[in-house]
């Protein structure tokens, strides 16, 4: 069950703000300038206040001048640097867009990846293994006396999977839902625990075949289907193997496709703050390949954008 975490997508935050210098610069320069105004309008008999010395001194064509030429630098100064600003906002958002292509494009990446191992190797292991099983079952509670399976031993190779490249860029480049985050973990887990399911039923396989000289054919069987082979000793180990080479291939199709369904609606919400020529959200289909994906309802507490 995925734990419930409350929180919020993460949101441009101000990149530029002041340190404590840079505010103790402008506070002096700040009461430099008031000390300058007070001293220059100092009252005097023609005008006893400072408000009536500034309204006598507006008229002046210096003051003028001088009043007009500095909000046109600070009105020409602030354009400029908000049109700047403007800019380098589009460029981060046009980087962050093409960021989530990128992850987006691992995530099917991942997908096909091991779609293609369950269509090309889990699969079949995986049926004839449960075949063998209900067979077994089968013989036992009818009383047969002797059983024989033709026993799948073919070793497997882990693939490669770009995970690392995606959490990269999701945990780097860009800012998704915090579900989209929370599944990369699961995702990572399976992909690795895979590989090591893998490698661990490759060495119990090399084990089997090097005794199984001095072994009887139900003994195989037991060893191979994990029913008691000699009195008081069982043996569970590759019949927890394929159980977890099936649930782990699974969760390596399942856990991308939410990333993705999350990722390309973060997408679609970057795009329409960026505008009508915002690059194109790349999209997956799976249609052709949907017999070897898993039951998304079995995921459901994981499946919110």
């Amino acid at each position: 069950m995925k734990p419930e975490i409350a929180g919020t997508t993460g949101e441009y935050m101000g990149q530029n703000r002041p340190d404590g210098i840079d505010l103790l610069v402008t506070c002096v320069l700040g009461v430099v300038i008031v000390a300058v105004v007070l001293v220059a309008y100092a009252p005097t008999q023609d005008a006893p206040t400072l408000w009536s010395r500034i309204w006598h001194d507006a008229g002046w064509p210096l003051i003028l001048a001088i009043v007009s030429t500095f909000v046109a630098a600070f009105a020409g100064t602030w354009g400029a640097q908000t049109v700047a600003e403007r800019i380098a906002a589009r460029k981060e958002l046009l980087a962050e867009i093409r960021s989530v292509n990128a992850a987006l494009a691992l995530s099917f990446n991942i997908t096909n990846t091991y779609v293609t191992v369950k269509k090309q190797h889990v699969q079949q292991l995986v049926e004839k293994y449960e075949a063998a099983k209900m067979e077994h079952a089968d013989a036992v509670e009818n009383n047969r006396g002797t059983f024989s399976v033709l026993m799948d031993l073919r070793e497997l190779s882990a693939p490669f999977c770009p995970v690392n490249e995606l959490r990269a860029i999701m945990l780097e480049k860009i800012t998704p839902s915090i579900n989209a985050l929370m599944t990369l973990t699961p995702l990572i887990q399976s992909v690795e625990g895979l590989t090591e399911t893998i490698k661990k039923r490759n060495a119990w396989i090399t084990q089997f075949e090097s005794r199984s000289r001095s072994l009887s054919e139900i003994q195989k069987a037991a060893l191979y289907l994990g029913f008691e082979f000699s009195p008081g000793q069982t043996d569970v180990r590759y019949n927890s193997y394929m159980d977890a080479l099936k649930s782990q291939t699974d969760d390596c199709i399942a856990f991308p496709i939410i990333i993705s369904q999350s990722l390309k609606a973060y997408g679609k919400e970057l795009r329409k703050r960026y505008g009508s020529d915002a690059p194109e959200i790349v999209s997956g289909s799976f249609q052709q390949s949907s017999e070897y994906i898993p039951d998304m309802n079995t995921y459901k507490d994981w499946n919110a954008t």
